[in-house]
């Protein structure tokens, strides 16, 4: 006899409870596949028809994030450090680490970057609505191993019937959408003529004017500044002065003064910055 047919028999003998009087159970022990070394991990195959992908193909859910005029834009939604850029919308380009990124309470994007992002850990695919009514189909083999448990437990061979289902609700008529009049692209306010992307510019910088309450929340201004610039394909970013000060709520709104060293010449624009110690809320470059 195969070496599982023998562990598969010793399993059934150890539950006493468990009839072995039908047919089906008999033939299932004798009928099992001897396992060879060779044979190498079981492969279910792919799902059946209408049913969805593995679980990790499936995330929590699915939020479109922009820059819109090309300001950094801040998406809350807790990603479980989990995300993927599933379709990049526009014509800017979305980079992972430099014109978009992430942490484990938002998505952030800059620079035009306009896309549709799945995150977390759940059951929507990507790029999909997270109210889909199908259940990924590996649940299927936790609903079989209760339909199980639950014929050993009872002491008889006849299956527990199936659960009834509400039915699902009627499809309602969606309203005609209404078009929204055409924005006009803006220009970059920071990058002019595209150069090949650079890591962040280096900051020169003197924060000697600021109290020393202020100067992390400038300095997270100074980092998200210098990452555009250098996505910009600039190389420095020098700070020229400061104009407004303002404390909000656990941070400081800055409106500045910069310049950016690109390669065809050095281009100066003003800034308004909303800023805590650790992240950048608010970041809006406006050309001078």
């Amino acid at each position: 006899m195969p070496k599982s047919s023998i562990i598969v028999a010793a399993a059934l003998v150890l539950l006493p409870g468990l009839p072995l009087a039908t047919a089906q159970a008999r033939q299932a022990v004798q009928t099992l596949p001897a396992f060879k070394p060779n044979d190498g991990p079981p492969n279910f195959g792919p799902p059946p028809a209408g049913q969805r992908p593995p679980s990790n193909q499936l995330y929590a859910g699915n939020i479109r994030c922009e820059s819109q005029n090309f300001r950094t834009q801040r998406c809350n939604v807790r990603t479980q450090n989990r995300v993927t850029l599933v379709q990049q919308q526009g014509n800017s380009p979305c980079r992972r680490g430099q014109t978009w990124r992430y942490d484990a309470n938002a998505i952030t994007v800059s620079v035009g970057c306009r896309g549709t992002f799945a995150y977390g850990f759940g059951n929507v695919p990507p790029g999909k609505d997270s109210n889909g009514n199908a259940l990924p189909w590996v649940l299927a083999g936790a609903g079989a191993t209760a339909g199980i448990a639950a014929i050993v437990n009872s002491g008889n061979n006849n299956p527990p019937p199936p659960e009834a289902r509400p039915a699902p609700p009627l499809p309602q008529e969606a309203p005609p959408p209404v078009a929204a009049p055409p924005v006009p692209p803006a220009p970059p306010a920071i990058a002019g003529p595209p150069f090949p992307a650079q890591p962040p510019a280096k900051i020169d910088a003197n924060l000697q004017m600021l109290t020393a309450a202020q100067q992390p929340s400038m300095q997270s201004c100074l980092f998200e500044g210098a990452r555009q610039v250098g996505v910009g394909g600039g190389s420095v970013l020098r700070l020229d002065g400061v104009d407004r000060i303002e404390q909000g709520n656990g941070g400081w709104r800055f409106t500045f003064r910069a310049t950016g060293t690109f390669p065809d010449r050095d281009r100066r624009f003003s800034v308004f910055c909303r800023s805590t110690s650790t992240s950048v809320i608010e970041f809006t470059p406006t050309g001078l």
